[in-house]
């Protein structure tokens, strides 16, 4: 009969203790029971967890290289009666035993009413670089009447080491000069800037680093860089990544910007290295100062003729860009054209200030 009360095992005995012919006698040797084998035993084994369902307490860990020994917990629940017992063994995944784990498949034993018992491992620590790792802890093979629970493999993560993500950095500190990107200097308006994954060994996993171009001492994003911030994205094996910056086209006359690209924020197990910032000059545009300009009075051109006479030609000197600031600008004739002397006088090439 089954019932719901935890039992170990039961046992009850069937014996043959008589035996009568029921029909009339055709033999003068009736029957009769022999000497031996008149018992029967019957065993009911322990059910209802009696004895026990075994499982281990957590069934995910998560481990650096250099934790050491690490120790996990196998739970009798329910009932704990009786001794118990049951087999313990390690599964290589990507780590393997004997290089990344050192662990003797084993019998664990409960006494009566015993409910924990400890199982250590030893992580090894090596020099070599290595992505997440894997191993599971195995439990199998209960004694009778023990019962396994749902949690009876573990998982054991070795968590990446040695850099094995990497260290992200830009591949040098070279200094860059950008235009803005007109039809004379569309080559020199962008910046490659390379980002690098070492050691070269330690290329495990999607890794990404996020960066960001601000004003030289200035935590303001640039609105003359595009783009001024986002993520890299490394994956497993990647060790360089391009990242283009460019300069913006704008119609405002700027003398030269100094701005600085940062990485920051690595994922993946990542980490910095030494350079980490690289600095980006936008050069002057437009003329900033002053874009300047002669010409002459009598037509506004660049050219005008007239006959020799005592007479004097006016120019007109004028810029356009950086007017509210207070400049200054030289002329003088163009050697080997016309030369004139008056005297000891030089009639060309003489010194004029030009005032409002």
């Amino acid at each position: 009969l089954e019932d719901d009360i935890p039992e170990l095992e039961e046992y009850f005995l069937v014996n043959l203790t008589y035996v009568e012919l029921i029909m009339a006698a055709s033999t003068s040797f009736p029957p009769r029971l022999d000497s031996e084998g008149l018992t029967a035993q019957i065993i009911i084994d322990a059910n209802d967890g009696a004895r026990g369902v075994i499982e281990w307490q957590h069934s995910r860990f998560e481990v650096n290289e250099t934790h050491g020994s690490l120790t996990l917990v196998a739970q009798r629940n329910r009932e704990a009666l009786g001794h118990v017992s049951l087999f313990v063994y390690a599964q290589n995944l990507e780590a393997q035993l004997g290089l990344d784990y050192i662990f003797t498949p084993m019998i664990l034993h409960f006494a009566d009413g015993e409910r924990y018992k400890n199982v250590n491992i030893m992580i090894l620590d090596d020099d070599i670089p290595e992505g997440d790792e894997k191993f599971q802890l195995i439990l199998t093979n209960p004694s009778p009447g023990l019962e396994l629970g749902k949690n009876t493999i573990a998982l054991i993560i070795v968590l990446a080491n040695d850099d094995g993500p990497g260290v992200l950095s830009f591949n040098n500190s070279e200094h860059f000069f950008l235009r803005e990107p007109t039809a004379l200097y569309i080559q020199e308006s962008v910046a490659v800037l390379y980002i690098v994954r070492e050691p070269a060994q330690g290329l495990f996993g999607t890794v990404t680093v996020q960066f960001i171009v601000t004003e030289v001492n200035s935590s303001n994003e640039s609105k003359d860089l595009t783009p001024s911030k986002g993520y890299i994205v490394l994956e497993e094996g990647i060790r360089f990544k391009a990242l283009h910056i460019s300069a913006i086209l704008d119609t405002e006359p700027e003398m030269d910007e100094y701005f600085v690209c940062t990485l920051f924020n690595p994922t993946g197990g990542a980490r910095l290295g030494a350079r980490v910032q690289t600095l980006i000059t936008v050069l002057q545009n437009q003329a900033p100062l002053g874009l300047f300009s002669i010409s002459a009075v009598e037509n506004s051109a660049t050219s005008i003729d007239i006959e020799e006479a005592n007479r004097t030609v006016y120019l007109n000197v004028s810029r356009t860009n950086g007017i509210g600031l207070a400049v200054s600008v030289q002329w003088e004739t163009v050697s080997e054209t016309a030369f004139g002397m008056r005297g000891m006088d030089v009639v060309f090439s003489v010194f004029q200030s030009f005032l409002d």
